[in-house]
């Protein structure tokens, strides 16, 4: 359900937005691998019918799924779309492997379907955070040693660290603290900066 207030998303509607922690093109790979895992899957499920190796076929099953689900969790935040996927492919144990087997081999028509449809939604998923990426545009020194607070949440402590790393690169280079003080008594100049 979407909730909608004076034209802006609401926070609760975003929580439960599904949300990428890699990028939507490597997501979309991941989980077409899957579904090529799983169409295999139905191929050795003929096998399984003609040969009588059900039980040999629901431990493949057994695994597709439990791959499945591990890898989905890997590649979304704050929504579990690996236990959904588990959701729609679960079924309850019979009394033989030959009677659990069709359960399963529906199941499994079931989460490749679901599959299909979570690329198709793709689009909708909300991307990876912009200010992950931007942080990772930082001088190098400014990232390494700020990285983990701001990643921490320690938004006020990293700006500050920064500051002092920049005010301390200054210093050694002008002998000065500050950029007012560099560029006005130290007469420091930028190539290309207006006069």
């Amino acid at each position: 359900m979407k909730i909608v207030e004076g034209g802006h998303t609401s926070k609760r509607s975003q929580e439960s937005m599904a949300k990428l922690l890699k990028p939507r093109e490597e997501v979309k790979k991941a989980i077409a691998a899957r579904i090529r895992a799983g169409k295999d899957l139905t191929a050795k499920a003929e096998i399984a019918e003609s040969t009588g190796g059900y039980e040999d076929w629901l431990f493949i099953f057994a695994k597709w799924r439990e791959e499945t689900a591990a890898e989905l969790t890997t590649l979304y935040e704050e929504r579990d779309i690996g236990r959904e996927f588990t959701a729609v492919t679960r079924t309850g144990e019979h009394s033989s492997p030959r009677f659990t087997f069709p359960y399963r081999k529906s199941a499994l028509e079931v989460g490749l379907f679901w599959l299909d449809r979570l690329i198709g939604r793709l689009e909708l998923a909300v991307g990876e955070s912009p200010d992950a990426i931007a942080i990772e545009s930082l001088h190098p020194e400014i990232y390494a040693k700020c990285r983990n607070l701001y990643e921490g949440g320690d938004y006020a402590e990293a700006v500050e660290k920064s500051f002092k790393l920049v005010r301390d690169k200054l210093r050694a280079l002008t002998g000065y603290e500050t950029g007012s003080e560099a560029f006005g008594k130290g007469h420091l100049y930028v190539d290309g900066a207006a006069d």
